[in-house]
């Protein structure tokens, strides 16, 4: 199966949960914005204006700080051009920003400590993403389908590079895995297909299966001695032959 057909299979199938653990008070409106809050700060909910091309987040809506950029809150939003994310803001949901296909200019908070699933999935247009090094949660399929993604800085508090990170993400040359990474997960590069060299640090122990098919492109794997897990399927180059849904087990 054609690798953009799997993708965008993926962002049509792409099923989220909630990140958020308080119950949040009832959504209220600020500007362009919807949020809820609750004793912690303020989610941001959703974002009503269909043509904007630049979004600044506000650090604070009615006194209270916004910390978390809620699941789906600009899910589709194919007129954002530009995203500046505030300081204090420690959490961005589930396909928060996934199918925002114009996006090309992103500014993360230091204050980040979690990406959730599918978050960028299908941001088309991102060429470069700079991941603070405060976050340690990454989660799967959060840059899936980004195919004119270039480079890409991943924070040294990661232990896990989760499924489909960079799933079908075909412009991608390079990516250095944080040394603290232990656990590569299924299909994390797949369909990389211009993704050239791949060095494994040493405290990874487990790499999963299909993690490098489609990588038509890959010449070269360095694999440290601390491996003692590599699924035969993992090094496989073949072209994908199904197509990714978030309901199966990885």
């Amino acid at each position: 199966m054609n690798t953009r057909s799997s993708c965008s299979s993926f962002f049509i199938s792409l099923i989220t949960s909630c990140l958020i653990s308080q119950p949040l008070l009832a959504d209220q409106t600020f500007g362009d914005f919807i949020y809820a809050t609750n004793a912690e700060g303020v989610s941001i909910i959703d974002f009503t204006n269909s043509t904007a091309s630049k979004v600044v987040i506000p650090a604070r809506i009615a006194g209270k700080p916004v910390i978390r950029i809620h699941k789906n809150a600009f899910l589709n939003r194919e007129s954002v051009v530009s995203v500046k994310i505030p300081e204090g803001v420690t959490s961005i949901g589930n396909s928060a920003f996934s199918g925002c296909n114009r996006l090309t200019n992103l500014t993360l908070p230091s204050s980040l400590t979690e990406i959730g699933r599918g978050s960028f999935a299908g941001c088309f247009s991102l060429l470069s993403i700079s991941i603070p090094s405060s976050v340690t949660s990454l989660g799967s399929a959060a840059l899936a389908g980004c195919r004119r993604l270039r480079s890409v800085s991943l924070p040294p508090g990661l232990t896990s590079l989760p499924a489909d990170t960079f799933f079908g993400c075909d412009s991608l040359e390079a990516v250095d895995i944080p040394q603290g990474v232990t656990d590569i997960g299924k299909r994390a590069f797949s369909g990389c297909v211009k993704l050239k060299t791949v060095d494994i640090p040493a405290g990874v122990v487990k790499v999963k299966d299909y993690v490098f098919s489609g990588c038509w492109g890959l010449k070269t794997i360095t694999i440290p001695d601390g491996v003692i897990e590599i699924k035969f399927r993992a090094l496989r180059r073949q072209c994908m032959t199904e197509t990714y849904s978030p309901d199966r087990k990885t």
